[in-house]
C-alpha cells in the first residue's frame, strides 16, 4: 500500500481562501489494505474531489448508500455533509483534493463538476496531477504551479484529452473491439504507425 499527501501553504487545511484559487491540500491511496472511514456531518469550509482509479469507495449521500466506481468521482461542495469509506481489500486506489477560492464556482461550472458522484474520462490526468502537485509541495513549493495544474486537471476531469480522437474513440466503441488499427488510422487521416504513437501519446493507452 502506498499513501501519500501533502498541504499547501495554509495553517488550517480546512479552511476557505480568499485567493482566487488555492490547492488546501492533495493526496492519494494506492491498493488499500487498511478500510479509511471519513464522517464529517459538518463537511468542510473547502471543496473536496475524489477520483477512484480502482476498486470502489462508498458514500452516504442524503441518507443512501451509493457506490462511486473505477472511473468516477465523487465531489463534495464547501459545507456538504461528508460520509464515504473504502475497504482495505488491496484493489483499492484513489486520488483526492481540497481547493477553495473566489473563482471556483465558475472554474467549477465550466468543467461541468457539480454532480455529488460523475464519470470522469480524464481521471488519468487527475491522478498524475495529484503526484505531481504533492511532490511539488514537498518540495520547491510553487504555488503558481500547484494552483494552475490544480485548475487544469479540474477543467479535463470530465472532458478528456483527444479531441482529435473522439471520432475514432467513438467508432472504436461501436465495433466492440472488432475494428482494424488500418480503419481507423485512415479515419484519422494517418499513416497506421503515425497514428499508434499519436494516439498512445495523447490518450496513454494503445488503439
Amino acid at each position: 500500500m502506498q499513501i501519500e499527501f501533502a498541504r499547501g501553504n495554509v495553517g488550517s487545511t480546512d479552511r476557505a481562501s480568499a485567493e482566487y484559487f488555492h490547492v488546501n491540500n492533495c493526496g492519494y491511496y494506492v491498493g488499500l489494505d487498511v478500510e479509511i472511514r471519513v464522517n464529517r456531518p459538518n463537511g468542510r469550509a473547502d471543496y473536496q474531489l475524489i477520483y477512484v482509479q480502482s476498486g470502489r469507495v462508498d458514500a452516504v449521500l442524503d441518507g443512501e448508500s451509493r457506490a462511486v466506481p473505477a472511473g468516477h468521482a465523487l465531489f463534495f461542495a464547501p459545507g456538504a455533509p461528508q460520509q464515504y469509506h473504502a475497504v482495505g481489500d488491496g484493489r483499492t486506489t484513489y486520488y483526492w483534493m481540497h481547493f477553495s477560492g473566489q473563482a471556483c464556482p465558475a472554474i467549477l461550472a465550466s468543467a461541468a463538476v457539480s454532480a455529488p458522484i460523475f464519470p470522469a474520462p480524464g481521471g488519468s490526468e487527475f491522478a498524475d496531477g495529484c503526484r505531481a502537485i504533492v511532490q511539488e509541495l514537498r518540495g520547491a513549493r510553487s504555488e503558481q504551479y500547484v494552483n494552475g495544474r490544480a485548475i487544469c486537471m479540474l477543467a479535463r476531469l470530465r472532458n478528456a484529452p483527444g479531441g482529435r480522437f473522439r471520432a475514432v474513440t467513438a467508432q472504436m466503441a461501436a465495433d466492440a473491439a472488432c475494428g482494424a488499427v488500418t480503419d481507423y488510422a485512415k479515419l484519422a487521416g494517418m499513416s497506421p504507425s503515425h497514428f499508434i504513437r499519436c494516439f498512445k501519446a495523447e490518450l496513454r493507452v494503445t488503439p
